[in-house]
């Protein structure tokens, strides 16, 4: 009973680590497959197999080698000399990702609630700061419940918009086509590869670190596959549910909003709390990740340095992030292409072992 608990609570930190307000709001899933029309599913497909994957891989290798640490983690994928490029790299994102999820909760909070952003920040980072001290095994508990929810909420308004949908899938398809929705690359195939790359890369040091708690590699497999399956799953159920709401959703600043008000006024103003709540759930891990990485790597303790990344994040809310994004991300191709073929790597040398 303890183990499947511990097993459950896992996988909603891990669906809660990867819902952010991107993936909430739509955004995410549009440009990286709705906008590709009838070929969404085949990038669908690629970024659920290469997630799934590199996921359970992850879990498995974590587990039976205690890779408790960024360090270990990147030099056992990596190798002596490539390992500093995501020990460098990874935290920069996530944090950075920290700070778009304070100017995220910002933004939500002035446009649904009428609130000053600074407000929204300081709550959302005060929240995020007190979560992250509470330590790893707290967090899970607490984002491993939140994670489920956002998720089950989200896949309500997908599939009552499908079933609401006016227009058949081929006409859906064409006006997609025609209007050229917002795209992640010129083509649907690499768009795939990016969105489980980006993913990948991410997620390991977290999914690491729940993977050492599990009872033993099997249970840590199964959980990594369950996770990453169910939110690659939600993932195709909010792209085609995207796609049957085409007409609605293109002008959408925020498509799944769009999606909850057409279906129901009580789930558009839910949509709100549970935007916050994806925002939430995802800024916490981001924030205690970075930390993770740097406390470990230069031997400060965990406390001081949540207390500075979180004072930091707030400052940092305020000001445009486009060139700091527009310079890490195209980094990431590489980077999650090292990682992913590390992971490769160890995943075909267990096979060769077995035989």
């Amino acid at each position: 009973m303890k183990n499947k608990r511990l097993i459950l609570n896992s996988i909603g930190a891990m669906l809660a680590f990867l819902v952010g307000s991107g993936f909430a709001s739509g955004q995410e899933i549009i440009q990286f497959f709705t906008g590709y029309g009838g070929h969404s599913l085949g990038a669908l497909f690629i970024a659920a197999l290469v997630m799934i994957f590199c996921t359970v891989v992850i879990m498995a290798d974590s587990n039976g080698q205690q890779l408790n640490s960024p360090a270990k983690i990147f030099r056992y994928y990596c190798g002596s000399y490539l390992s500093w490029l995501p020990l460098i790299y990874i935290p920069l994102l996530l944090y950075s990702i920290f700070v778009v999820m304070l100017a995220g909760a910002g933004a939500t909070m002035a446009q649904y609630f009428g609130i000053d952003p600074m407000w929204g920040r300081c709550g959302m980072a005060a929240l995020s700061c007190f979560s992250a001290l509470t330590g790893l095994n707290r967090l899970v508990n607490i984002i491993g419940k939140i994670g489920p929810v956002v998720i089950l909420f989200m896949l309500t308004i997908g599939i009552i918009s499908i079933l609401n949908r006016d227009m058949p899938w081929p006409e859906l398809f064409r006006l997609v086509e025609l209007r050229e929705m917002p795209r992640a690359s010129d083509y649907w195939y690499v768009s795939g590869y990016l969105y489980a790359s980006f993913s990948v890369i991410l997620s390991t040091s977290f999914f690491a670190s729940l993977a050492t708690a599990m009872p033993n590699e099997r249970a840590a497999a199964v959980t990594g596959f369950l996770g990453a399956a169910i939110f690659m799953a939600t993932a195709a159920v909010m792209s085609f549910s995207l796609l049957s709401q085409a007409p609605l959703v293109m002008a959408a600043d925020i498509p799944v909003l769009a999606m909850a008000g057409a279906a129901s006024p009580v789930l558009a103003a839910l949509f709100s709390i549970i935007l916050l709540a994806g925002i939430y759930s995802t800024a916490v891990p981001m924030l205690w990740s970075t930390v993770d990485i740097f406390s470990r790597c230069l031997g400060i303790k965990p406390f001081v340095l949540t207390l500075l990344f979180t004072a930091l994040g707030v400052a940092a809310s305020l000001l445009p992030f486009s060139t700091l994004v527009n310079t890490l991300y195209p980094l990431g191709g590489i980077v999650g292409t090292v990682l992913i073929l590390g992971i490769s790597s160890s995943a075909l040398s267990r096979c060769w072992l077995r035989k």
